[in-house]
């Protein structure tokens, strides 16, 4: 499943609790990201009148039942408990809501249990997540 072919409808619904958690506090999620064989969506703090958004932000995916939160500074975590990842979301954008860090801060990565997964981890991940979309697993 490529970048051409992405149905970005059938792969909403594994985001659709996420989105209602975090936007009925404030906050925003895009629209689902294709991403090569995996998706994500991005989380942000703001939005600009016109369109776009703005404030922290960072991205999150679900791959094989597991949840990993992405920032701009390149690093990504794997969630210990998948059920705080809406908790982790919020608290992350309440703390910071007008900047985009490089990264969360000890005590966010230590209160939710953010593993830190080394790129050449993670891609191997994403790409099991697109051999497995092709094969309809």
């Amino acid at each position: 499943m490529g970048y051409v072919n992405f149905d970005a409808d059938s792969v909403e619904p594994k985001y659709a609790e996420l989105r209602t958690t975090i936007e009925e506090v404030g906050f925003y999620v895009t629209r689902v990201e294709p991403m090569g064989g995996w998706d994500r969506v991005t989380i942000a703090s703001k939005k600009f009148p016109n369109g776009g958004y703005t404030g922290n932000s960072f991205w999150a995916t679900h791959l094989h039942g597991k949840w990993y939160l992405g920032t701009w500074g390149g690093f990504v975590y794997e969630l210990e408990r998948d059920n705080t990842v809406a908790e982790c979301c919020i608290s992350w954008m309440k703390r910071v809501p007008s900047e985009t860090r490089h990264d969360f801060e000890d005590d966010i990565k230590d209160r939710f249990g953010l593993i830190l997964v080394p790129d050449e981890e993670f891609d191997p991940r994403a790409h099991m997540n697109q051999d497995a979309q092709r094969t309809g697993e």
